[in-house]
């Protein structure tokens, strides 16, 4: 309204005919992008909105999420799996979920002296979209399909730092769904693009100079697009995975289901390190980043690994590999640096 009167008052003072005002002020432009602003407007309204309503419950859950059988996680990622077969997306297991099923072909693998290695809590997947503008439609349907399934909802948000000028501008390529009962647990989807041309898939990218939002993007080849290095999930791969370390997509086992996975997982998990992960031996258990709340976790880090327990995961590793899955079999010769006893299991 306040936009209105200015330009109702710019039009009187310029002394125009009455009906071409009428027809400016019913579609005041003037050369400004009034359009797209209220489209930009419009957008951040709804997603804060949806914040609200989405995440007051949900972040009071994950403050404590208590303990996950193997048994209640492989089925919750049953349901992710059965949803995103359903919808006919493409998808794979990353970071600490990846990790897992590479190890243990599972959530959770035992050692020597009865310890166990719970590699992860959360599910972590990457889902691959042909275009941004198909993001907000199948994060709907994501959601509508899991909480038939009685998970209880999902939220988008963006991986963009605050701190970050295209904070403001960035899509929310991420999507979080979570189950409270019978156990608490958290679906961590994060998304990449795969219908641009060149070598790579990429979560973010800037076009003409950052004056289109990506889901308004709808001839990238007519617009000048680059791809932020230091942003999003890939940001330790320059922003960028190159799509040979996808494609053509294997096979890892998930407990009884068999899941796609990447084809050079290490290269995914690189791209994607954080603080608490290790990229450098991932073949090896260690309780970085864990959750010490857990007493196996605790077990873990204090009895620490000795070779028995370099044979068990290479027996693992063979066993997955003999039969179809990918596991950590390539990976053990990149553990140095460790002890004198675990390092003679390694040879």
């Amino acid at each position: 309204g306040i936009l209105r009167e200015f330009l109702s008052a710019a039009l009187a003072a310029g002394g125009p005919d009455p009906a071409t005002a009428e027809e400016q002020r019913a579609d005041p432009d003037f050369g400004w992008p009034l359009e797209r602003g209220w489209r930009r407007c419009r957008r951040y309204y709804d997603m804060l909105w949806e914040d609200v309503r989405n995440s007051e419950a949900a972040w009071s859950t994950m403050e404590q999420p208590g303990n996950i059988s193997d048994e209640l996680y492989h089925a919750a990622l049953a349901d992710v799996a059965g949803a995103f077969s359903e919808l006919g997306v493409e998808w794979w297991p990353c970071r600490g979920t990846l990790i897992a099923l590479l190890r243990h072909g599972g959530r959770s693998g035992s050692l020597s002296r009865g310890l166990i290695d719970v590699v992860e809590r959360d599910i972590d997947v990457m889902l691959g979209l042909p275009h941004e503008s198909s993001w907000p439609g199948l994060a709907r349907a994501i959601e509508a399909l899991l909480k038939q399934l009685g998970w209880d909802r999902c939220w988008a948000k963006t991986s963009v730092d605050l701190a970050s000028t295209l904070r403001d501008t960035a899509r929310r390529d991420l999507l979080y769904c979570v189950r409270t009962e019978p156990a608490y647990v958290l679906l961590d989807v994060s998304t990449y693009i795969t219908g641009a041309p060149g070598p790579d898939v990429f979560v973010h990218r800037v076009c003409d100079g950052g004056s289109v939002i990506p889901e308004d993007v709808t001839d990238a080849a007519t617009m000048t697009c680059t791809v932020p290095p230091g942003i999003g999930p890939l940001r330790h791969a320059g922003g960028v995975l190159r799509k040979v370390a996808i494609y053509p997509l294997a096979t890892c086992r998930a407990d009884g289901l068999a899941v796609p996975c990447p084809r050079e997982p290490l290269e995914t998990i690189k791209a994607m390190v954080h603080s608490g992960l290790d990229a450098s031996c991932i073949a090896l258990p260690t309780t970085l980043g864990r959750d010490l709340d857990d007493a196996r976790n605790r077990e873990l880090r204090d009895a620490g690994l000795v070779a028995e327990d370099v044979r068990i995961l290479r027996q693992r590793a063979r066993w997955l590999q003999s039969a179809g899955f990918l596991s950590m079999e390539p990976y053990f010769a990149n553990c140095s640096g460790t002890s004198a006893e675990v390092a003679s299991a390694l040879d």
